[in-house]
């Protein structure tokens, strides 16, 4: 394998015939699932790169691209780094003040837009750019010019690649690969600059942990603006693994059914989606069926992971895996084997009912400045610690800092925020390391645990200090509770924002004989508030009693990434749920 120093060296391997036909990329749109082959890949690539030249892009100059998980993705990001030119992905879901802030913060000289919707989405934010910045399109759009208008011919390539080979040659492995904007929970979003060398350490390690036998196919439907899911792709195509870009995450019980992959990788939220409809399953089933249907969803969720289990849960695992395991993993297309989950911690009760299902479940954690992984469970049974993230990763250093901050040094750790010095300047210590802004603990000198988000812990009037990421992680096992967001920062107690999962409590209310229209009588329904506050003292009792939360209001909405109360990483947004509900919670404090 050829020494990755940049990150498009990933495409020399396609220089070779063998190596050239395999396939990289497949892309599934309604029905229909394209192919691309390594020696397709990199001719557009080539070709692509001095048409950006010929379009007056050069090395220093911000290209941003506004686009889904699909093969231009990869197109543009290799085209534009054999350049030198800087890509500056934004999510398709963003709005106009995040566009805006980030086509002016980092001065970008091209807009790649995906489709007419995001257009029209997008077209406030446009209007602001200067009449430079050129806009081009992926898919057809009326009005402008579409990508495929800027490669050049296969003969002007010919006669030019000796150009593109010098520029090439000025590339290096420190200069700047992207420029990533976090998703700005908390305020204005910072650019994070990663260079070539950040990823490729990155997914480097990561890829020395894998074990390729079980892997020959990956499903995308994580954003390839964020960090997490690209570096994995740069590991997929390090590895030869080809990438399957689906539907996109409301899809991916049709896309696993469909291109059946080995591997997948989520955020917590979308695993408690997936397991909510498993759980779903048994509703219509009747009688002994559904009884030890249910009797084998427990049996998972009581699965010990690292550990040895007892002889009697042996026993029953057999049988469980006989009569439902098996049929589960044929929802996942029978294929399934390796489910990696970041971007939020993992709940104990996923991680042991998944693992039980079959799967390899490897909880991490990272951070975009950290390009991202700083720590992740492994395929070995000394690799997996319940209620951590894993090992640290190969060349990544950790310290607890006094106030039990984590603090990281790497070859991973980001060079800087873009255009601001100063928020670089805070973001480190006078001793180089990077803050990272999360507390937490080294278990057995191995395991990285984590414990809460400094940013997010508050403190009541009473001068209690509480940390609610824990404790919502710890609320969101129940069935009847879809999200939650704990308040009580200068207040007498914790309050609650709950967003019911509907399709359960649905469910459970047509077997309760509760008449209902809408979610809006179902919220209002005093059997089912009176159920919710079980459910929050159920799991919350592992919790001090000034730290529970005493009141809580359901809302009959659905938080998603779209509607701006989720990140696109299906994070709170907790300063605009604040803001949409103020009046709700000003008279939970009231009364």
């Amino acid at each position: 394998m050829p020494e990755i120093t940049r990150l498009f060296d990933l495409l020399l391997p396609y220089k070779t015939p063998a190596e050239g036909e395999t396939v990289v990329f497949t892309h599934t749109r309604d029905e229909t699932t394209n192919t691309i082959t390594g020696t397709a890949y990199r001719d557009t690539v080539n070709r692509l790169s001095l048409g950006l030249l010929e379009k007056g892009i050069s090395k220093g100059d911000t290209v941003a691209t506004i686009l889904t998980n699909r093969p231009e993705w990869n197109y543009f990001d290799m085209a534009l780094l054999q350049i030198g030119a800087i890509q500056v992905p934004i999510y398709p879901t963003s709005g106009f003040d995040n566009c805006h802030y980030i086509f002016h913060n980092a001065k970008i000289a091209m807009l790649v837009v995906e489709d007419e919707t995001m257009l029209r989405r997008m077209k406030r934010a446009i209007n602001t750019l200067p009449d430079y910045v050129k806009v081009i399109t992926i898919d057809k759009v009326r009005g402008y010019k579409q990508w495929l208008t800027i490669p050049v011919n296969h003969t002007e390539y010919e006669s030019k690649k000796e150009l593109l080979q010098q520029v090439k040659s000025t590339i290096l492995e420190e200069d700047i690969a992207s420029v990533i904007y976090t998703s700005g929970t908390t305020g204005d979003p910072k650019g994070v600059m990663l260079s070539h060398h950040n990823f490729i350490s990155n997914f480097s390690a990561i890829s020395a942990l894998m074990r390729k036998e079980l892997v020959n196919t990956a499903l995308s439907f994580l954003p390839l603006c964020h960090v997490y899911e690209r570096t994995l792709n740069y590991m997929y195509q390090h590895l030869g693994i080809t990438i399957h870009y689906g539907r996109g995450h409301l899809f991916i019980k049709e896309d696993l059914s469909l291109l059946q992959p080995n591997m997948m990788c989520v955020v917590p939220r979308i695993l408690e989606k997936i397991y909510t409809k498993i759980y779903a399953e048994g509703r219509n089933m009747r009688g002994l069926k559904k009884l030890l249907y249910y009797w084998s969803l427990n049996v998972a969720a009581h699965h010990r992971v690292g550990r040895k289990n007892g002889i009697l849960h042996n026993m029953q695992y057999r049988i469980a895996d006989r009569i439902t395991y098996n049929r589960i993993r044929k929802l996942f297309g029978g294929e399934l084997k390796v489910i990696i989950s970041g971007g939020a911690a993992l709940n104990n009760k996923l991680l042991r009912s998944f693992t039980a299902f079959g799967f390899f479940v490897l909880p991490g954690y990272g951070l975009t400045e950290t390009s991202p992984v700083i720590a992740v469970t492994t395929f070995d049974k000394r690799g997996v610690r319940e209620g951590t993230v894993g090992p640290l990763l190969q060349g990544v250093s950790v310290k607890i800092s006094q106030s039990h901050e984590i603090l990281v040094k790497g070859p991973n750790v980001m060079k800087g925020y873009y255009n601001d010095p100063e928020k670089t300047q805070k973001a480190f210590d006078e001793e180089g390391w990077f803050k990272t802004g999360d507390t937490g603990i080294i278990v057995k000198k191995r395991f990285l645990k984590i414990n809460a988000r400094k940013n997010e812990l508050f403190k009541t009037s009473g001068g209690k200090f509480v940390s609610p990421q824990l404790m919502e992680n710890k609320i969101r096992e129940s069935d009847f509770i879809e999200n939650i967001m704990i308040i009580g920062e200068k207040r007498p107690f914790p309050t609650a924002i709950i967003t019911p999962n509907f399709d359960f409590l649905t469910s459970w209310a047509q077997r309760k004989e509760i008449k209902f229209s809408s979610h809006k009588d179902l919220i209002t329904d005093t059997r089912i508030q009176q159920r919710i506050a079980v459910e929050l003292n159920r799991y919350s009792e592992d919790f001090d009693r000034w730290a529970r939360v005493r009141k809580f209001i359901l809302t009959p909405r659905q938080w998603t990434s779209e509607s701006g109360f989720l990140t696109p990483t299906l994070k709170l947004r907790r300063k605009e749920i604040e803001r949409k509900y103020r009046r709700a919670i000003e008279k939970m404090y009231e009364d």
